[in-house]
């Protein structure tokens, strides 16, 4: 399943991508997150391993993450390990007006789940697109 959300937001690249980068700023503006944490040593960088406690259809569950690549103030992509599977990231442009960011992801479903996944996927845009418009506000309203 193909993921994917778009949002203008009228900040200079640098102050998007080092909000993103640390993902302790995702249970701010990512309504699905709890809590997001990197449980191996250091900051974000290829190869860090995290967590992040999500509210998945009115449950909570440990969700772990791998980064594979950050290039800085472009791109952050990670994998998903458990128990959800596939892959995501977000895609930053320089623009007039300030900053492109795009959240995209694949996600491999199994069982009951690909049987259900033309509403999975409704469900999962429309929070990712109201991820990206919270993003969006918190960023233009605020300092980060």
């Amino acid at each position: 399943m193909k993921l994917y959300a778009h949002s203008i937001i009228k900040r200079p690249i640098s102050d998007v991508y080092n909000y993103l980068a640390d993902v302790r700023n995702d249970g701010h503006w990512r309504d699905d997150i709890i809590l997001s944490e990197i449980i191996s040593e250091g900051p974000l960088k290829v190869g860090s391993e995290g967590r992040s406690k999500i509210n998945q259809f009115g449950r909570e569950l440990y969700s772990n993450w791998k980064c594979t690549r950050i290039d800085p103030p472009e791109y952050i992509e990670w994998e998903l390990a458990t128990p959800i599977l596939g892959s995501a990231g977000y895609k930053l442009k320089a623009i007039d007006e300030g900053t492109d960011f795009t959240f995209y992801g694949i996600a491999k479903l199994k069982g009951i789940t690909r049987l259900i996944s033309p509403i999975l996927k409704f469900v999962v845009h429309r929070q990712s697109q109201k991820n990206a418009e919270n993003l969006k506000r918190i960023l233009e309203s605020n300092t980060p």
